[in-house]
């Protein structure tokens, strides 16, 4: 099962310094890397992180969560403040997969990025449907931080948004006529 964070009663998460040391993802240890002093980092060209990034973010447009989960390293850490921790290529797909089934219809608009290094922080907007079309919003803010492992991979994802907003938006939408997926 998946690991769960304190969380106090204004639905406030927190995390130990050690907790969040540990969540940092593993560095791989390449030749030229084990040659780095310790603790040092190599890092990617920013075109190719960008590059990454970019296909990550279409894929997950896609809603082809199976190819989203591939797009992690086979030790890839996922964050989910409101899910738990998830360690593990499978173990991020099967979360992803079980989570997204109902809401095949969310689309993940990027309002801005970050790219530092081999990390990108970005804001991808939550958005449901207007099932009326009269241009009602149904959406919530999201912040991501990837760090890239190279190869097209993503070691660590860690999803920050408020839970309380989010069920919020989909009460409203299903209220106005949003329907789940079965």
């Amino acid at each position: 099962m998946h690991e769960r964070i304190d969380q106090d009663s204004a639905g406030v998460y927190f995390l130990s310094v050690e907790e969040f040391e540990s969540r940092r993802p593993p560095q791989a240890a390449t030749p030229v890397e084990s040659a780095a002093p310790e603790g040092a980092r190599m890092s990617h060209s920013r075109k190719e992180v960008e590059e990454a990034w970019r296909h990550f973010v279409e894929v997950g447009d896609s809603g082809d969560w199976n190819a989203w989960a591939d797009l992690h390293s086979e030790d890839g850490v996922w964050v989910e403040h409101h899910l738990g921790t998830v360690r593990g290529r499978e173990a991020i797909r099967e979360l992803i997969l079980e989570v997204m089934k109902p809401v095949p219809m969310m689309e993940f608009p990027v309002a801005w990025h970050v790219i530092e290094g081999d990390r990108v922080v970005y804001y991808p907007w939550q958005v449901f449907p207007d099932p009326n079309g009269k241009g009602e919003e149904f959406r919530f803010g999201c912040v991501t931080i990837l760090e890239y492992a190279g190869k097209g991979l993503w070691s660590y994802q860690e999803d920050l948004y408020n839970p309380k907003e989010g069920e919020a938006v989909v009460q409203r939408w299903l209220a106005a006529g949003g329907k789940l997926a079965t």
